[in-house]
């Protein structure tokens, strides 16, 4: 994945120790063809865990055929995201040029969430940006907040429960996915700007319209009008 051969890699510093590492290889033959079939197909097409070969062939595939990625939880390389994985400047612009939306981990903190959140809208024009929080065994949900994260419980913010069980996020953090809107709510009193929530807020709207996008495309790919185009054709 890193040999002595000089081109054999992508041309930007080695990310340093234990963080990540720069693959030689992007997409073969077989998954080039792979990509444009799902194009055809209409397909929502998650750029993730490839590597830095295979999404600059991605993004070329897609740009030729006007057809938006998505990346769907990640980081970025200039906000302190060291590995490959994690999108550079002009990746995230090419994915809101062709009409793709882009997902960011939750920071392990509302203020870490809000700077990494507010880094990203300056490379979207604006454009809505979502969450990816990508939760599993071995990445947790953010834990209790500081002092100047903690959040108000009046109405109409109430505290999850569940039976008996009541959370406060304030002394529990993110227990689970239902304290979420006190996350966001946590956001807001860290300073998220009215920009940046309603921004954060139309991301669904904005990932459909990246579905109607792609089956534009495929239509296109294979020749078809959309159910809109015949509707205004009759």
């Amino acid at each position: 994945i890193m040999p002595d051969i000089a081109g054999n890699y992508p041309n930007y510093s080695d990310p340093g120790y234990n963080k990540g590492h720069r693959n030689s290889i992007g997409l073969n033959t077989m998954g080039e063809y792979a990509l444009q079939y799902m194009m055809q197909k209409g397909m929502l097409i998650d750029i993730d865990h490839m590597s830095e070969k295979a999404v600059t062939k991605s993004l070329e595939i897609a740009t030729r055929f006007r057809y938006p990625l998505n990346s769907g939880h990640n980081g970025f390389r200039g906000y302190g995201a060291y590995n490959e994985n994690s999108r550079t400047d002009n990746q995230v612009r090419a994915i809101y040029n062709l009409g793709g939306i882009m997902g960011v981990g939750h920071g392990d903190n509302a203020t870490n969430f809000v700077n990494i959140y507010r880094y990203g809208i300056r490379l979207t024009n604006g454009a809505s940006l979502a969450i990816g929080t990508d939760v599993n065994g071995f990445y947790p949900l953010p834990g209790p907040p500081a002092a100047n994260a903690r959040i108000d419980y009046r109405t109409p913010m109430t505290k999850a429960s569940m039976g008996t069980k009541t959370w406060d996020y304030n002394t529990e953090g993110v227990a689970h996915y239902g304290l979420m809107p006190d996350y966001f709510e946590s956001c807001k009193k860290v300073g998220m700007s009215a920009g940046e929530w309603n921004a954060f807020n139309s991301a669904a709207e904005r990932f459909a319209q990246m579905w109607e996008k792609c089956t534009g495309a495929a239509a296109a790919m294979n020749n078809v009008r959309t159910e809109t185009e015949q509707v205004f054709s009759i």
